[in-house]
């Protein structure tokens, strides 16, 4: 994370069209963010993000709205809600909602055809206007697919590579990007796994894993019927440990604290 933070501080210029009010209202927004953070209340961090990008116009060739952008991405990374963290990494390289959404999508849906599809639309912009977050965001898709490049757009890329979108953002997205994937692919393993399982213990922690699985991809209300079915078959605790960290995820946090004490009835030592 101090990684990460330091990184995202390269992004921090100072705006001139901001007065200083404006500039400490923001620098005071950013602290309670991160203090909310630290006290896993998720709900509180965000609504300082909102009070940040109402100051902030959308400008993608503005240092503050990138870094904002990039700054919410790492809250939601914090709680583990990869989705939402690369829609906003997306959007720090440029991208209309519309376009981020579908890119965000592209791992579930596996199409060939919405990957090329989204390519030509990148390439559109890329020729209407030649910005360096557009050919990141093309690079992305090519590499996570392993798709040939062709020269011209190669070409161009070329000039993008040493860029901040290249050197800060790509490898942020690219880690975010493969975390969702993998998780992906692991959730269908398991799933697989649990259709062939013949113990009951085994049943059990296929069940378990499953969930934790879904709460990691968002799928929170997925999760939190494993938790039930996990509860019905007698492993309480599991079910418990899931749905504080959905809660946390959800910045629910009085329910958080409800299902830690309830852990702790049933084990003092479980956190």
């Amino acid at each position: 994370m101090k990684k990460i933070l330091l990184i995202l501080l390269f992004f921090l210029q100072i705006s001139y069209s901001m007065t200083p009010k404006e500039r400490e209202d923001l620098n005071n927004y950013y602290h309670q963010a991160k203090i909310y953070m630290q006290q896993r209340d998720l709900k509180r961090a965000d609504r300082e993000f909102d009070k940040i990008f109402k100051l902030l116009k959308e400008d993608k060739y503005n240092s503050d709205y990138i870094f904002a952008l990039l700054a919410r991405a790492k809250l939601y990374m914090h709680f583990e809600l990869l989705d939402r963290a690369e829609f906003m990494i997306l959007k720090a390289l440029g991208l209309s909602d519309g376009l981020a959404k579908r890119i965000n999508s592209l791992c579930i849906l596996k199409s060939k055809r919405e990957t090329k599809d989204i390519i030509s639309k990148l390439e559109e912009n890329i020729r209407a206007e030649n910005y360096y977050g557009y050919h990141v965001a093309r690079g992305f898709i090519i590499d996570m697919f392993n798709l040939k490049d062709s020269r011209e757009f190669d070409k161009l890329r070329a000039e993008a590579r040493g860029t901040r979108y290249d050197l800060i953002i790509y490898p942020i997205l690219l880690r975010v990007a493969t975390a969702k994937y993998n998780r992906n692919r692991a959730l269908e393993v398991l799933k697989q796994r649990l259709k062939e399982a013949k113990s009951g213990d085994e049943v059990k922690y296929l069940q378990n894993k499953i969930a934790i699985f879904y709460h990691l991809l968002g799928e929170h209300s997925r999760a939190l019927e494993m938790a039930d079915t996990l509860e019905k078959g007698g492993d309480r605790l599991n079910a418990l440990f899931i749905r504080m960290n959905v809660a946390m995820s959800r910045g629910e946090y009085e329910s958080m604290r409800r299902y830690e004490r309830a852990i702790r009835d049933i084990n003092p030592n479980a956190l």
